[in-house]
C-alpha cells in the first residue's frame, strides 16, 4: 500500500486536508497507472517553528516535507513526475 505523509508547519482546516488527500491520491493513480483505493495520505500539522528547511525560498509561506513509500519497479520518470505533482498540489492547496 502506498503511504504518502506530509508534514506542514501550517495548520490547514480539515476540509482542505481532505481535498488535498483526494487530489494526491488521484495524481498518484494517474502517474503510477494504478487505482486509488489503496493509497493512504496523511497530513500532519506542526507549529510554525517546529519545522524548518534550509532550502525553502520563502519559509514565511510555510514549509512542507513529504515522505512517500513506493513499491519497487517504479521508473525514475514516474518518481520525478510524482515529485513535481506533489509540489504542485502542495502549492495549490496550502
Amino acid at each position: 500500500m502506498p503511504h504518502l505523509v506530509f508534514d506542514l508547519n501550517v495548520s490547514p482546516p480539515d476540509d482542505a486536508r481532505a481535498r488535498f488527500g483526494e487530489a494526491v491520491a488521484r495524481r498518484f493513480g494517474e502517474i503510477m497507472d494504478t487505482g486509488t483505493d489503496h493509497v493512504a495520505v496523511l497530513v500532519r500539522a506542526h507549529s510554525r517553528g517546529s519545522l524548518t528547511l534550509g532550502l525553502a525560498k520563502d519559509p514565511a509561506r510555510g514549509v512542507a516535507l513529504a515522505s512517500v513509500d513506493l513499491r519497487l519497479g517504479r521508473t525514475k520518470e514516474q518518481e520525478r513526475r510524482l515529485s513535481l505533482a506533489l509540489i504542485e498540489e502542495l502549492g495549490r492547496s496550502f
